[in-house]
This record gives structure tokens, C-alpha cells and sequence, in this order.
């Protein structure tokens, strides 16, 4: 069985058919940034959040469930290698 993949930010990047450094440029933010929100290792603020939603078309709501999520998971797989 496949495991489903839960990374919002990068489903969402995908769909528009962009990079992480496009979105970065469009969100004024750096690629680096893009990469630890993607991978769960950080959290965006919440002015990201906004510019995210505005961006994507999507609420604040989904965005920060999505967020809470990966940051779960993320912790989730740090917790088992160390």
C-alpha cells in the first residue's frame, strides 16, 4: 500500500506547475524557506500564511491544518532515527 502523502504546500506547488524557487520569488520569501515548510522542519509565520492563501486561493484555515500536520509528522519521523 502507498503511503498517502500528506506535504499540503508541495501537492499544492505542484498543481501549479512551479518551483520552490518560483514560489519563493512570488512570496518573497527564499527557496530554503520553501524547502523547510515542504519538509516540515519549520513552520511559516503567519504573514507567509496569508500571502500562501492569497496565493493558492485557499483559506488560512487549511493552510495552517496542512502546516500543523507536516510539523507532526516531521517530528514524528525525527523522534524514530534518533
Amino acid at each position: 500500500m502507498r503511503k498517502k502523502d500528506n506535504n499540503m504546500l508541495k501537492n499544492l506547488r505542484q498543481q501549479k506547475r512551479i518551483t520552490q524557487f518560483e514560489l519563493a520569488e512570488a512570496l518573497n520569501i527564499s527557496q530554503t524557506s520553501v524547502s523547510k515548510y515542504e519538509r516540515g522542519a519549520t513552520q511559516p509565520d503567519l504573514e507567509v500564511i496569508i500571502s500562501m492563501s492569497d496565493y493558492f486561493g485557499i483559506s488560512v484555515d487549511e493552510l495552517v491544518r496542512g502546516f500543523c500536520k507536516q510539523r507532526e509528522d516531521y517530528l514524528s519521523r525525527q523522534s524514530r532515527t534518533q
